[in-house]
């Protein structure tokens, strides 16, 4: 009896860009100025994006143009989480907590948010625009080829 092997490869043919945005203020305000600014229409999504190896939460906000039929998602790169740090003593004088980061994208961990826009149209003109937002100290184009993980930006 012979025995065949397939090989199921998972294709993504989702075409994104990713805009990197370092910026120190709150992603609600962030969304705020975006939309002041650019005419976009950012909102809170009701689900934000879990890393699902580690349930850490990452802010997300989404922007429908159904006219020009686009969307963009903004969202945080990183997340604190809260680890308390106990020792086997029932009377310890020196319980305490700290707060432990992580990253979205691990490849950009200076990254404070990120726009991911679905089409071309006017990326240019968009990251220019960005760029004269006095709270955002620079914005860029992701080069593609430097995400190890492109499946984690599949947010739908």
């Amino acid at each position: 009896m012979s025995i065949k092997f397939h090989k199921l490869d998972f294709i993504n043919d989702e075409k994104f860009f990713l805009i990197a945005l370092h910026s120190n203020v709150e992603i609600f305000f962030l969304a705020y100025l975006l939309n002041k600014n650019l005419k976009t229409s950012f909102k809170k999504m009701k689900y934000n994006v879990i890393n699902n190896e580690n349930n850490y939460l990452f802010e997300r906000y989404q922007s429908v143009d159904k006219n020009k039929r686009e969307k963009m998602d903004l969202f945080s790169n990183k997340s604190a989480l809260k680890k308390n740090q106990t020792t086997d003593q029932v009377f310890s004088l020196f319980d305490s907590s700290y707060f432990k980061k992580f990253f979205f994208i691990d490849e950009f961990k200076d990254v404070d948010f990120f726009i991911k826009k679905d089409s071309i149209n006017n990326l240019d003109l968009l990251i220019k625009k960005i760029k004269l937002i006095e709270e955002i100290e620079s914005s860029y184009l992701v080069d593609e080829k430097l995400l190890k993980n492109k499946e984690n930006l599949i947010f739908d």
